[in-house]
């Protein structure tokens, strides 16, 4: 798994397990509020396969990723892969 989110690092990511028939790549957006939690998750549809499983999953995964404080920020957008 790799994120992109600039001048953070990851507290918590969680390690994916998915229960999907089929493998390939998705891309969440995210929104990180200055405490380091994931607000808002949504897919990067044009960067990701066509698989309703593996998107699933991946936004479960996304919201439960943990990032360092940055208070200078009252909210941030990255992504994760």
């Amino acid at each position: 798994m790799h994120y992109s989110l600039v001048n953070r690092t990851h507290k918590f990511l969680p390690t994916p397990i998915y229960l999907c028939e089929t493998g390939g790549k998705i891309v969440v957006n995210i929104t990180v509020n200055s405490r380091g939690k994931v607000t808002q998750a949504s897919i990067n549809e044009a960067a990701s396969v066509n698989n309703a499983c593996l998107k699933d999953h991946a936004l479960d995964y996304a919201k439960d990723a943990q990032f360092s404080i940055d208070l200078s920020k009252k909210t941030q957008l990255g992504s994760i892969t």
